[in-house]
Formats: C-alpha cells, sequence, structure tokens
C-alpha cells in the first residue's frame, strides 16, 4: 500500500508532507496503519462524511491523503474544521510520521 500525505496551514503555516510505501515498513508499523485505515473505513468515505468549514474559520489546517492498495485508489482533503472523527487517528499517526521524517518530533 502506498500513502501519499500533504498538510499545511495554521498559525505558523506549518507545512509537512511524507510519503509511505508500507512493504517498505516494518511489519508492526504497517500493520498500524493498515488498522487505521480499515478504522477510518477510508475508501469508504464520501464527501457527505466531511463538514463545511464554519464561515469566518481562520488558521486551519489542511490535510490530503492519497491511498493506493491494490487496485483500490482514493484521495481525500479536509481541514482541521471538516474532518469526521473517525479519520482523525489515522491523520495524526501520518503527521507524526511526516514530523518524525523533517527531524522534528511530534
Amino acid at each position: 500500500m502506498r500513502i501519499n500525505f500533504r498538510c499545511s496551514g495554521g498559525f505558523g503555516n506549518l507545512r509537512l508532507a511524507c510519503d509511505v510505501d508500507t512493504d517498505k515498513l516494518a511489519e508492526a508499523s504497517a500493520d498500524e496503519l493498515s488498522e487505521l485505515i480499515e478504522s477510518a473505513g477510508f475508501f469508504e468515505l464520501t464527501q457527505a462524511d466531511f463538514s463545511e468549514t464554519p464561515y469566518g474559520a481562520a488558521d486551519l489546517v489542511y490535510y490530503y491523503v492519497t491511498i493506493t492498495d491494490d487496485d483500490k485508489r482514493k484521495s481525500v482533503g479536509c481541514n482541521d474544521a471538516t474532518t469526521p472523527d473517525r479519520l482523525r487517528p489515522l491523520l495524526t499517526h501520518l503527521r507524526d510520521i511526516a514530523l518524525a521524517n523533517s527531524g522534528f518530533s511530534p
């Protein structure tokens, strides 16, 4: 499975990114990511799962995720105000990976 993650925005205009290939991860790490994707129902998400950004919302962090698994491919974009609760653990985990890859720790 391949995962492309980007996030940007917020008060400090944070910019983070990571590309993950689960075939190149330790088994435990790959399993953890697979479980987060499954529990988020990532491939079943529809536009109806995302709220609208409230009027006047500022300093939001925007997230962009594309996951490819065999013949399945899905991309989603959301922000702090529109993200469904079930997707938050996956976004947090991917953000932590991107932070670690950038030399910072969460």
